[in-house]
C-alpha cells in the first residue's frame, strides 16, 4: 500500500528501511541508494543527504540552515557549497528536463521538494522473499530450457 508522506505524522512513521518513491526514482535510505527505473543513479554523499532531507519533508520549505545542519553537521559551510551540491542533485534527477520538476528554489528562503512521494516497505529489510525474476523469452519453454541444461552438462 502506498502512502503519501507529505503529512508530518506519516514522516515520523516512515522507517529508514522504507523506500521513498517519486517519479521513476526509488530512494533507499537505509542502503544509501538512488535508483531510476531500477538502475543506480550515482550521486555524492552530500547530494544524497540533501535529497533525503528534501524528500522526507516533501511539500515543506527547508531553509539553508536546516539543510546544512542535516548534511554538514557541526561544520562551517561555504555559502556556495549548498548551491553546488543542489545543482548536482538537480542534474542527477533531470529536474527541469522533459517536464520533470522535483525541487523548487524559493529565493532568499530555501528549497522545497515538490514531487509526489509515496513509500513502500523494503523487502530486503523486512525479510520478505523477493519474487523470482522471470525471463519473458523463456516463459513457457520448460522443455527447451531442460534440453539446453542437459546439453551444457554433457558438453562441459
Amino acid at each position: 500500500m502506498n502512502t503519501d508522506i507529505r503529512q508530518t505524522a506519516d514522516i515520523d512513521e516512515c522507517p529508514d528501511s522504507a523506500i521513498l518513491v517519486f517519479g521513476p526514482f526509488a530512494l533507499h535510505r537505509s542502503r544509501q541508494l538512488l535508483l531510476k527505473d531500477d538502475r543506480e543513479v550515482r550521486i555524492g554523499s552530500r547530494a544524497f543527504g540533501l535529497l533525503v532531507d528534501l524528500v522526507e519533508s516533501a511539500g515543506q520549505l527547508r531553509t539553508r540552515a536546516q539543510l546544512e545542519a542535516r548534511v554538514w553537521p557541526c561544520s562551517i559551510v561555504e555559502e556556495t557549497s549548498l548551491r553546488v551540491h543542489m545543482s548536482a542533485l538537480r542534474r542527477a534527477l533531470g529536474d527541469g528536463q522533459d517536464g520533470a520538476r522535483y525541487i523548487e528554489n524559493i529565493p532568499g528562503c530555501g528549497y522545497s521538494f515538490i514531487g509526489t512521494v509515496t513509500r513502500r516497505p523494503d523487502r530486503r529489510a523486512t525479510g520478505e522473499p523477493r519474487p523470482a525474476p522471470m525471463d519473458s523469452q523463456l516463459a513457457g519453454r520448460a522443455d527447451a530450457l531442460r534440453a539446453l541444461q542437459e546439453g551444457c552438462a554433457r558438453a562441459r
